[in-house]
């Protein structure tokens, strides 16, 4: 594990968190991402923890963005506090500075791990999900710029965003596309935000869609390789968010289970809380194995992807 010790970034987190659970069915109702909690998280330095110290984060490895994962939905008990802060790290980390250029991490790295503004991936397309077969966003090469055009929707982060990294046709050769993820800041014109879908039980986490008409930015704003954005972006943030969000899940669990055994304080004992004990120590055992997953992303970070269907299996035994 890399950065905070475990000990010193439970402490921190709970200090941050605990007070959210007084406002639970405050915070679930709230369409927009409250500034202050933002605020708490910039000032907390969390939002900087996956990032390098040298690009002013905290030098946490996945390991790390696990527990604080983890610890942030148990002891926060508002999921969609955790979505916002867990797709900020991820889209920092695993993208900026995994393959930012030397001119794209420094422009941008400080303010992500300051909490200045967060970085929002955009792959899914009105009507067409995330499936590579439909969508249809193309970025056209015109001298030293690309000049994209097309829509996005379901952008977690959308709306604190001031940066956007926009998947897109640049290639078709024989019915087969090819992609290319390419850094579109919120300034560009002919970017505009547009209505997202509405997520009740993420709340607060915010969500937008685009829409991207004649945007031209320069061809040095490409994020890793012409034509490999599929394989370099989509692909390995879809296995890194199974394994951290696994995380988030068991502190979740931990959480539902605090909120049973407290409102079960007056019942008799029964057979069934009899069992409690049992549940509580299944949901700590199941933490202890995301970040397991976790630390496997840090051994070996070249195909994350690997340990999907771990993630997933672990996602599939928590619904029984």
């Amino acid at each position: 594990m890399q950065g905070p010790s475990r000990k010193e970034l439970t402490a921190k987190v709970d200090e941050l968190a605990t007070g959210w659970c007084d406002q639970r069915d405050q915070l679930h109702a709230m369409q927009e991402f409250p500034a202050d909690v933002w605020r708490e998280l910039a000032n907390s330095s969390l939002l900087g923890l996956g990032l390098s110290k040298s690009s002013g984060g905290m030098g946490g490895d996945y390991k790390t963005l696990a527990i604080a994962a983890r610890r942030l939905s148990q002891s926060g008990a508002v999921m969609g506090i955790t979505t916002t802060w867990l797709a900020h790290s991820i889209n920092a980390r695993l993208h900026i500075e995994g393959r930012g250029t030397v001119a794209q991490r420094e422009e941008w790295l400080p303010r992500l791990a300051s909490g200045a503004t967060s970085v929002c991936v955009a792959i899914s397309e009105p009507g067409a999900g995330a499936h590579p077969k439909h969508l249809t966003t193309a970025a056209v090469r015109d001298g030293d710029d690309f000049v994209i055009n097309g829509a996005k929707s379901y952008l977690t982060n959308g709306p604190l965003s001031e940066l956007f990294i926009i998947l897109a046709i640049t290639d078709e050769v024989g019915g087969r596309k090819s992609f290319s993820a390419i850094l579109v800041p919120r300034s560009t014109p002919g970017l505009q935000q547009t209505p997202g879908i509405e997520i009740d039980f993420l709340r607060p986490s915010p969500h937008c869609g685009l829409e991207l008409k004649d945007c031209r930015v320069p061809v040095s704003n490409l994020l890793g390789s012409l034509g490999e954005g599929f394989s370099e972006i989509s692909m390995p943030m879809r296995a890194v968010e199974d394994v951290l969000k696994t995380s988030s899940l068991a502190g979740a669990l931990s959480a539902e289970l605090r909120f049973v055994a407290d409102a079960a304080q007056a019942q008799p004992v029964n057979d069934a809380l009899a069992d409690f004990g049992s549940l509580r120590d299944r949901a700590d055992a199941l933490g202890e194995l995301a970040f397991g997953l976790a630390a496997e992303l840090d051994r070996d970070t070249s195909k994350p992807e690997r340990l999907n269907a771990a993630a997933a299996g672990f996602r599939a035994f928590t619904k029984y």
